[in-house]
């Protein structure tokens, strides 16, 4: 997950966003304008003058499977591209995964974390164990949310925090089905329209709730326990969580309890997307671009999350500008890898060409540097590789090949 810039030099968009992510930019600004959101932004509800703020801006995607209402099968739609659903649809989001993909999640963003070369920018938390009891409190139209430590159960718990949830907008993606996958290349024939993934998209006002003391856990609505494996991105500012979430008839969680489901989301950190809100002086489309850019973070790497644990084939490549530098070995339409050169073949361009690398450049990279490297080919005293190299200012997103490999923005370049 790299930091991208957000203009070219003749000052167009430079942000990779798609239709889903572009929509959401676009959405979250006008919310800004009209409404709860904009409410809460005129009241100072995101503001934490003492202790922490009334409230919290939650902008996250989660995967699952859209289902036909009528049959409770997967629905698909005939498109090679992701589909945002009307809200008219007759369908229902299941936001759960299989126990494989879920694992199959968890190992991807612990070897991300771990072993990546930008280690230093995730912080984990692991296993943490929570129990949440929903209740209707007259005061609220919502749902109360009230979560406890797993260790603090009692009525005299000390430490919980409820939460009600203001919903503003839901979006059900449909990413096509797994014929299309066959279709382009895949042809495992493992993955079935059933266990296929789509995605929600939720922006919600988390609001905390002055609760004295806990209610009677008899009168709750729901009972549930989770244990959840966070990994935040800080230089991304996402984060994703990784649950385990099952209904239980009692804080104990003995008894009959219900199935283990299995839930995987990614959350766009809210405080990021209010500082672009708050710019009121800054113009309207450049406010809009930093959203889109923040959204298109969001989006890219939660269907990139999702593609790992779909295809589960995965390699390290530092030189890529996945997340963590992982990325599927599954090759799509227009894909550049393979025409990537290798670090053994940028040294020697680099000290036999011009310090500069081309954006496309095999027969430089193949042909002339081996030859200027063995004195087949007598160098010349001037060289349009070496001359007239000109100061152009930045920033630039760049693909190289050298010590410190990978996509890296710079605020000028030698050309």
């Amino acid at each position: 997950m790299v930091a991208e810039c957000t203009s070219t030099i003749a000052g167009s968009s430079a942000v990779d966003s798609d239709v889903i992510a572009s929509r959401l930019a676009e959405r979250l600004d006008s919310l800004s304008l009209d409404g709860p959101l904009a409410d809460a932004l005129q009241n100072g509800d995101f503001d934490a003058t003492s202790g922490a703020a009334r409230c919290e801006l939650e902008i996250e995607v989660r995967l699952g499977s859209i289902k036909n209402t009528y049959d409770g099968q997967r629905f698909t739609l005939p498109l090679e591209t992701d589909a945002l659903l009307s809200e008219r649809a007759s369908v229902r989001f299941q936001s759960s995964v299989s126990s494989g993909q879920f694992q199959a999640a968890s190992g991807f963003l612990k070897q991300v974390a771990e072993i990546s070369d930008d280690r230093l920018d995730w912080q984990t938390q692991m296993g943490v164990l929570t129990f949440d009891r929903f209740f209707k409190l007259p005061e609220y139209e919502e749902s109360v949310r009230i979560s406890v430590p797993q260790n603090q159960t009692t009525a005299r718990a000390k430490t919980f925090e409820a939460i009600r949830k203001v919903k503003l907008l839901t979006w059900n993606v449909s990413t096509g089905s797994a014929s299309r996958e066959s279709q382009m290349g895949d042809d495992s024939g493992e993955t079935g329209d059933q266990d296929h993934l789509d995605y929600r998209v939720a922006v919600n006002l988390e609001y905390r709730v002055p609760v004295r003391e806990l209610p009677s856990t008899s009168s709750a609505t729901t009972r549930r326990k989770k244990s959840r494996n966070t990994f935040i991105h800080s230089e991304g500012h996402v984060r994703f969580d990784l649950t385990q979430v099952q209904t239980v008839s009692n804080d104990s969680g003995a008894g009959d309890d219900g199935p283990c489901q299995y839930e995987v989301e990614a959350e766009l950190l809210g405080s990021v997307v209010l500082d672009v809100l708050k710019r009121e002086a800054t113009p309207q489309s450049e406010r809009l671009q930093l959203l889109k850019y923040h959204c298109s973070t969001l989006v890219n790497a939660i269907k990139h999350l999702r593609d790992v644990i779909m295809r589960g084939d995965t390699y390290s490549d530092p030189g890529t500008a996945m997340v963590g530098g992982i990325m599927s070995t599954k090759l799509g339409l227009c894909d550049l890898r393979v025409v990537q050169q290798g670090n053994a073949e940028v040294s020697k361009y680099r000290k036999e060409v011009s310090p500069q690398l081309p954006l496309i450049g095999d027969y430089l990279f193949r042909a002339v540097t081996p030859a200027l490297e063995r004195g087949l080919v007598k160098r010349q005293k001037a060289s349009p590789y070496r001359e007239h190299l000109a100061e152009i200012p930045g920033p630039f997103v760049i693909l190289d090949g050298g010590p410190e490999e990978g996509k890296r923005v710079v605020l000028s370049r030698r050309t």
